[in-house]
C-alpha cells in the first residue's frame, strides 16, 4: 500500500509501539466518557451516553486514517453483514420472546395482568418514552458497539497481538474493556 510520509511516519511509530497506542487511545476515550457522564451528565438527560460513544468511534477512524489504513483494517466491513443480521436478529428475538413469554407466564400466574411497556430502564434519568425513545436507545447501542468494537478488538487485540501471544493479548484487551465498563 502506497502510503504519504506522514502516515508512513505514523504507522511505523504504532508498530514500534504496540503496547502504547492502544493504552493512549483508551486514555482519550476514558476521558470523553468521563466529561460525557460526569461533567455534561448526558446520561441524565438523555439516558445515553452517545457522546463520547460517537467521539470514541470518531477517535479509532481518526487514528486509522492517521496510520494510513481504514475501518475495513479492523474488520469492520459490510462482507457478510446479511447474515450477521439475520443470525443477530434471530438470537435478539429468541431472547426476547423467551424472557417476555416467561415473564408474561409469571405476571399471568400471580393473578396480574401483563403488558408491554416502552419506558427509560433506569427512571433515575428523568428520560420515559415510547417507541421513539426505545428506538434511541437501540441507536446508542448500535453506535457503541461499533465503537467498542473498533476499539478493544479492532485495535487494541491487533496490536497487542504484535508483541504478545494470543492469550496475553486477548487478557490484557479483556482488561481494559472490564475496567471500560466500569462507571
Amino acid at each position: 500500500m502506497n502510503r504519504s510520509p506522514r502516515t508512513q511516519k505514523w504507522y511505523e511509530w504504532s508498530l514500534r509501539h504496540t503496547i502504547l497506542i492502544p493504552i493512549i487511545l483508551f486514555v482519550i476515550a476514558v476521558i470523553f466518557k468521563i466529561f460525557d457522564v460526569f461533567v455534561f451528565h448526558i446520561d441524565e438527560r438523555l439516558g445515553e451516553i452517545i457522546i463520547s460513544k460517537s467521539l470514541g468511534f470518531i477517535l479509532v477512524v481518526a487514528y486509522l486514517w492517521l496510520v494510513g489504513k481504514s475501518v475495513t483494517a479492523i474488520d469492520l466491513h459490510g462482507k457478510y453483514v446479511k447474515e450477521t443480521l439475520i443470525i443477530g436478529s434471530t438470537g435478539i428475538i429468541l431472547i426476547l420472546l423467551f424472557s417476555y413469554g416467561l415473564q408474561f407466564g409469571v405476571l399471568a400466574g400471580a393473578g396480574k395482568e401483563p403488558g408491554l411497556v416502552f419506558t427509560a430502564i433506569d427512571p433515575t434519568a428523568g428520560v420515559t418514552g415510547g417507541v421513539a425513545f426505545a428506538l434511541f436507545l437501540l441507536l446508542g447501542n448500535f453506535v457503541n458497539s461499533f465503537m467498542e468494537e473498533g476499539l478493544f478488538r479492532g485495535v487494541m487485540l491487533r496490536h497487542f497481538r504484535v508483541s504478545l501471544s494470543f492469550w496475553r493479548a486477548n487478557f490484557l484487551q479483556a482488561a481494559f474493556f472490564a475496567i471500560w465498563h466500569l462507571n
